[in-house]
This record gives structure tokens, C-alpha cells and sequence, in this order.
């Protein structure tokens, strides 16, 4: 071993190395030494208790013995049980069996009893009730003048006590007052016809007695509708025309105005156009296009000379960014607008 290099850091020289080793191995020894001791010391322990071990396992038998045996017998009572309730369930069930059969049996007499009664009785009131009757219709049959009589009597004496419905008073909600019930009558019929002509307005109609028959209507369908059946103008939806100056509905000065602004095609002009309906289909316009455009997009193509008068250069032609279809078909409304 070198003098320079120390395996224990507590020693400095060789000899002070061996001193520290040899008290490491009296330690070791003395550790072996005890847990020898400690062995031989179990040892003797299980040695002394194995006898007893021995007879636990013997009574640990034994009660396993015990509790096989109550196992047994407690399953030998418990079947004694069930088979003593099953038995007593049995003879409850017969006995209720009994009962309700015997109750039922009851019953049944008792019900036919009861409906045989019923039956008779029935019978036996129906005899008298038709009996009643023909005594009542012989009754009737005998007084039939008297009771007729009295009923003309008495209704005569209902009505003269009624009172006299011109001068039955009551609320007027049209007038706000009070007026006789006939006033109210008519004031409250009066305002439900607000359809209802008046005789001015009807003239103004100027409609002939072959015209007004033809209309099949009836006394109250003219009183009450008359304004809307006859067709007279609503003033609400009706104004004066700005081309004759008739007061007519604005449907018609609406459809006037607008054909002003409609180049539209007459059924000669187009069929002057001699298009088949393959041409008419690829042009795929709209019925808008065709009923306010017709004229502009079936007129005259665009010529050579037209296109140069138009002094267009290149780039505002491409500006329009047209493709030849658009420039074949609406040529002139697209460059000449």
C-alpha cells in the first residue's frame, strides 16, 4: 500500500489502517454472534409453542366440525319451516277458494233475485204508464176545445200587454241619446251599410236595366254592398286621370303611366322578326326584359357604320367589359345609351 493514498480517512499511516479494520471485524463478529444467539433464541420459541399449535389446529378441526354439523341441522330446520308454511299457505289459499265460491254463489242467487223483481215491476209500471197515457189522451181528446180556447185567450192577453214598440224607449249608441227602439233600428242598420250607394252615386254609374239585371243581386246585397258589387270607385284607391279626367281607380292610371315607359314588341313586330324558338330560348331573357326592353333588344343590330360613329376608342370598349355575346345581342343598348 502507498504512504500517499489512504483507503480510511481517519488514518495517516499503515498501522493506524489495521487498528481501524481489525475493530471493524470484532464488530461484524459481534453482530454475527447475536443474531446467532437470536436464532438459536426462535428456535427454542417454535420448539416450545409447536405443541401448541399442534392443538389449535386440532380445536380449529373441531369447530369446523361444530359448524358443519349446525349448518346441517340448521338447514334440515329451515326446511321443516317451509314446508310447515307452504302446507298452512296451501289450506289458506283452499279456504279462501271456498269462501269466494260460496260468496259468489251468493251473490249470483241474490242477482238473479233482484233482476227477476226488477223485471216484474218494470213490467208492472209499464202496464201503468201506458195505462196513464191513454186515460191523458182520452183527457186531452175530451177538453181539446177548452184547452185550445184558453191558450187563445191567454196569448191574446200576453200580447195586449205587451207594450208598444214605437214607444219603447231605449239608448241610441249611433245618436247618443235616447230614442224609440224602431230610431235605433235603423240608425245602427244604416251604419253597417257603409258599401251602401246613394242615389247620386248610382246615376253616375249611368248603367242600363239590361246591365243591372244581369248582376242578379239581390234588395239587401245592393243596399248593404252596393258600392263594392256595382264597382263604383273607392275614393281611397281611386283618383282622377291624368290623360281624360275621370275619376277611376289608380290600378288603371298605374297600367297607364307605365306603358309610357315600355318598349315593348307587338305580337306583328316580333312575328316580323321570323325567330325560332331555339333563337328565342338562347337568348334567355326574362319575361321582364322582354315585355319593357323588346323593342330595343329585337331591334336593329348594331352596324359597322353605327359602331363607328360611336368614335369609341379601345380602352373605353374594353371599359364596358362586354364578351360577344352581350355585344351581338345588346349591342346597341349597352354602347349606344
Amino acid at each position: 500500500m502507498s504512504y500517499t493514498s489512504f483507503d480510511f480517512p481517519h488514518t495517516h499511516f499503515y498501522d493506524s489502517d489495521l487498528r481501524e479494520l481489525l475493530g471493524m471485524c470484532k464488530t461484524l463478529m459481534d453482530d454475527y454472534d447475536k443474531l446467532v444467539a437470536d436464532l438459536n433464541s426462535l428456535n427454542e420459541w417454535r420448539v416450545k409453542h409447536e405443541g401448541e399449535y399442534a392443538e389449535l389446529l386440532v380445536k380449529l378441526s373441531e369447530v369446523e366440525q361444530e359448524l358443519s354439523d349446525f349448518e346441517v341441522k340448521l338447514n334440515k330446520e329451515f326446511a321443516d319451516l317451509d314446508a310447515a308454511l307452504q302446507a298452512k299457505f296451501n289450506d289458506l289459499v283452499n279456504n279462501v277458494n271456498a269462501e269466494l265460491e260460496a260468496a259468489l254463489k251468493t251473490f249470483t242467487e241474490l242477482y238473479n233475485t233482484l233482476r227477476t223483481q226488477i223485471e216484474s215491476e218494470f213490467a208492472t209500471i209499464k202496464v201503468e204508464i201506458s195505462r196513464a197515457i191513454v186515460q191523458l189522451q182520452n183527457l186531452i181528446s175530451a177538453n181539446n176545445e177548452y184547452v185550445f180556447e184558453e191558450v187563445t185567450r191567454r196569448l191574446e192577453e200576453f200580447i195586449q200587454n205587451l207594450p208598444d214598440y214605437e214607444n219603447l224607449i231605449v239608448y241610441n249608441p249611433v245618436r247618443g241619446s235616447q230614442t224609440n227602439v224602431q230610431t235605433a233600428i235603423l240608425d245602427l242598420y244604416d251604419e253597417f251599410r257603409i258599401y251602401g250607394l246613394t242615389a247620386a252615386q248610382y246615376d253616375s254609374l249611368q248603367l242600363t236595366a239590361s246591365h243591372y239585371d244581369s248582376l242578379n243581386l239581390t234588395a239587401l246585397e245592393y243596399d248593404r254592398m252596393g258600392y263594392k258589387l256595382l264597382d263604383y270607385p273607392d275614393p281611397t284607391y281611386s283618383m282622377r286621370d291624368p290623360f281624360d279626367g275621370q275619376f277611376v281607380k289608380c290600378q288603371v292610371v298605374i297600367y297607364k303611366l307605365a306603358e309610357l315607359h315600355r318598349d315593348c314588341l307587338t305580337a306583328a313586330e316580333y312575328d316580323a322578326l321570323e325567330l325560332t324558338a331555339y333563337e328565342y330560348d338562347a337568348l334567355e331573357l326574362t319575361a321582364y326584359l322582354y315585355d319593357w326592353y323588346g323593342i330595343v333588344l329585337f331591334g336593329d343590330a348594331l352596324t359597322a357604320t353605327e359602331y363607328d360613329a360611336l368614335e369609341l376608342t379601345a380602352s373605353e370598349y374594353d371599359a364596358k367589359r362586354l364578351d360577344a355575346y352581350q355585344y351581338d345581342v345588346y349591342g346597341k343598348l349597352l354602347l349606344a345609351a
